[in-house]
């Protein structure tokens, strides 16, 4: 006979002798009954390798997304610093400067600007500053636009003409009004 077996006779004559007695029958169960199973104990093992992989797996992630979150803020940071670099250079362009008694540039200090030829002539342009050089976009199509390669010290503008000047390495010096 099989062990469940043994156990249902066992069980059938505590209650056939105690005639449903409740408690008896309760005693006589949990005699009968064996201690924790291995396959249980095996059960709680699986558990806890589960719980410690679970464990790692989520340090791992944490780990991931903390190195992610600050090489974002690093990206963000270098790109703020470029763009301030980029706009303080602008910004000591602002102004009107005087090449000669009939041309002016103006710079707005925000990347937009005016070339002004005898007093009634403007040409808008937009324009950019990068390592030393300026780029003007002329916003008319007919007029070409051009590069200089420029520096600036105290009220004198130096341009030197790079692509689309009239002469290439020429140099102009213009005067801060």
């Amino acid at each position: 006979m099989h062990d469940r077996d043994e156990e249902y006779d066992e069980f059938s004559d505590v209650w056939s002798k105690n005639k449903g007695n409740a408690p008896a029958q309760i005693k006589a169960a949990t005699l009968n009954r064996t201690t924790v199973s291995s396959g249980h104990e095996s059960y709680e093992k699986q558990l806890r390798a589960k719980r410690r992989k679970n464990r790692k797996r989520k340090k791992i992630i944490a780990s991931v997304l903390i190195l992610a979150i600050l090489i974002l803020i690093l990206i963000t940071v270098l790109i703020c610093k470029s763009c301030t670099e980029e706009n303080d250079v602008v910004a000591e362009l602002s102004g009107v400067w005087l090449y000669d008694q009939h041309t002016e540039y103006e710079f707005d200090g925000r990347g937009n600007g005016c070339m002004c030829l005898d007093g009634s002539n403007h040409y808008e342009f937009t324009y950019k500053t990068e390592n030393g050089i300026m780029h003007i976009d002329f916003s008319l199509d007919y007029v070409t636009d051009c590069k200089y390669t420029y520096s600036v010290e105290g009220d004198t503008l130096t341009l030197v003409g790079g692509e689309g000047t009239a002469e290439v390495g020429k140099v102009y010096e213009l005067t801060k009004e």
